[in-house]
């Protein structure tokens, strides 16, 4: 074992010593972000503030999750987690929107809208993998799944019975509070039916949507450095480097490269995201808002080393 000791980074006492304080901040800020998670609970007991709720609730765990990769210098590996946060912001951004601010009713409707095409795709894979299926297109997926040569054919063997489980969001969708934005679903087309942000004229796409929420620097220059990440698209970047004699090579596992400026997008964005909350749906929360402000601002200078490339209200 020990010779393989030699593909992997070297990390003196210091710089582990750096990736622990890094990760630490990053963890404080999951801390205040169940916080809010809390709050909203309290909060917001409608049923359509279910998207919300679970929204906060998935990026507390995404920046907890974060802060893990960081102490052990998987700091390419934490884009990952930076895309889908960043994918948060533009959602919750945009049921949020400016032009929609004390206009409860388009936000339920957003809100509901999401609700509406998640169970719409509950149904669909129900619907995909039921016994009782006898479309054609189902069949072809069938025979398609069986020639693949990892995938144990009992998978394929076993299909059940999912009659019940289609007909409970069957149901779902026929209660007085779905049915008017059930029917603004089935009056959309394909196209628009293929993201919930989509629905009743929404933006078609993730990059449209950005622009439409005024995040779409953060797109050009971090999301879609992010996706080439998840996609494992554009391996050379962090997997080849150029040594003192020019020469490219291999670079090393858990490099810690770029940590500080990730956690300063990290950290940037997460305030973005909390902003969010706290202006829209927890206005009564600002004071505590602001002392949490007051307390993180010395350790996101210092973290930030004087960079300016987000717009932060400190006050």
């Amino acid at each position: 074992m020990e010779e393989l000791n030699k593909y992997f980074y070297s990390l003196d006492s210091e710089l582990k010593k750096e990736l622990k304080s890094l990760s630490q901040e990053i963890f404080e800020y999951s801390k205040f972000g169940t916080q809010i998670f809390e709050w909203t609970i309290e909060s917001c007991h409608e049923e359509y503030h279910l998207p919300l709720t679970l929204s906060i609730r998935n990026y507390v765990e995404l920046l907890a999750s974060t802060a893990a990769l960081f102490e052990n210098s998987l700091i390419i590996q934490s884009k990952i987690f930076m895309r889908t946060m960043l994918e948060s912001c533009f959602y919750v951004k945009y049921i949020f929107n400016e032009e929609n601010q004390n206009n409860e009713r388009k936000i339920k409707e957003k809100c509901m809208l999401y609700l509406i095409w998640h169970i719409h795709n509950e149904i669909s894979l129900g619907k995909k993998f039921d016994i009782n299926n006898t479309n054609n297109d189902h069949k072809k997926d069938i025979e398609d799944i069986k020639k693949d040569v990892f995938v144990n054919i009992s998978i394929i063997n076993n299909l059940t019975d999912n009659s019940k489980e289609i007909l409970h969001w069957e149901q779902i969708l026929e209660n007085p509070l779905y049915k008017p934005y059930e029917q603004i679903y089935l009056n959309s087309n394909k196209k628009e039916k293929k993201n919930w942000f989509s629905l009743a004229s929404g933006p078609e796409n993730i990059a449209k949507l950005a622009k439409r929420t005024n995040l779409y620097g953060l797109y050009e220059s971090v999301y879609k450095e992010c996706s080439s990440q998840v996609h494992g698209a554009n391996l050379m970047k962090n997997g080849v480097v150029t040594d003192t004699n020019g020469n490219s090579k291999i670079s090393k596992l858990f490099s810690p490269s770029g940590a500080p400026f990730f956690s300063y997008i990290i950290l940037s964005i997460s305030i973005l995201f909390f902003n969010l909350y706290i202006e829209n749906l927890l206005s009564h929360k600002k004071g505590d808002f602001q002392n949490w402000l007051s307390r993180i601002k010395p350790n996101y200078d210092f973290i930030s080393n004087g960079q300016t490339d987000f717009n932060i209200d400190w006050c």
